[in-house]
């Protein structure tokens, strides 16, 4: 049987081992899919201990998408441009690191607009706020404003995304900055883990810069745990288009499933797996 995996920390909340089991068995592959817990600190034991595990492939989930880079032996042409990894596979002895999430988030978004020529809020300057970025760049998005906490960080992806994309305009803003641009905003994208569990009853913006977005904004939260945030609640409240992150959360799996296995993902099986596993975690809070 081969074996697949989900490092981070922590990993606890994961829904990532019902999905991808899910597909095995519908599939008929003999392989199975589990999570480890490794501190930032043991990152490099602990894809030692991968590598003589034979783990034929991982993911990656925070906070190691960036610094994973340093232990891979090879890295596909987006991980690379994006400088995040989410999935990982072993072959012939070599670590190849790959990056899903641009692609996982951009399948849902488009099934909603066209991004062309359009104006994002990507909230968060990390992995995530990387991936997401760079897919926007390359679907020809119009302008991207990055808010985060800390300005540097922000800063530092905004020069990297200059290089990517030259013809989009990219700004950096303080969170106290929201408000001056809001009304322009076409898309605005959580790439940070406020609102997820436990702190459900976290919002990475205000309510009064919700209300002024435009009718015709879609909000996006990468959060998938809860299944629907508190960002996602009060933008319904307000009429506005939103995508939860399960979709990403899917779609991002289901790509790296394909590199690893060949075989084409079963979705909707790993949406059902992963929708049923969440509402169980739901009820036994």
């Amino acid at each position: 049987m081969d074996v697949y995996c989900l490092i981070g920390y922590p990993v606890k909340h994961s829904v990532s081992r019902y999905m991808h089991n899910a597909a095995f068995q519908h599939l008929g592959i003999d392989a199975s899919y589990v999570h480890f817990s490794i501190k930032p600190e043991n990152l490099k034991k602990g894809i030692e201990a991968l590598k003589l595990l034979d783990i034929k492939g991982f993911n990656v989930t925070l906070p190691h998408k960036e610094s994973v880079l340093r232990f891979l032996d090879e890295l596909a042409e987006e991980a690379k441009l994006i400088g995040a990894v989410n999935t990982v596979v072993k072959k012939d002895e070599r670590l190849i690191g790959y990056n899903t999430d641009a692609k996982g988030f951009i399948i849902p978004l488009k099934e909603k607009t066209s991004v062309k020529g359009k104006v994002a809020l990507v909230m968060g300057a990390g992995g995530s706020a990387k991936a997401v970025s760079y897919i926007l760049l390359k679907e020809k998005i119009g302008k991207i404003f990055i808010a985060n906490r800390t300005l540097e960080r922000a800063k530092k992806l905004s020069s990297s995304l200059k290089k990517l994309g030259k013809e989009t305009e990219v700004k950096v803003l303080a969170l106290d900055e929201i408000k001056t641009i809001i009304k322009e905003v076409d898309i605005l994208i959580n790439t940070t883990p406020v609102g997820m569990f436990p702190g459900v009853e976290s919002c990475i913006i205000d309510e009064s810069l919700l209300r002024k977005l435009n009718k015709d904004a879609i909000v996006y939260d990468l959060v998938y745990n809860p299944l629907e945030t508190k960002l996602l609640k009060l933008s319904k409240k307000f009429n506005l288009e939103t995508i939860s992150g399960i979709e990403m959360l899917v779609h991002q799996a289901a790509l790296a499933f394909e590199i690893w296995t060949s075989k084409k993902a079963p979705v909707d099986v790993m949406k059902k797996a992963a929708v049923n596993a969440l509402n169980l975690f739901s009820k036994n809070k």
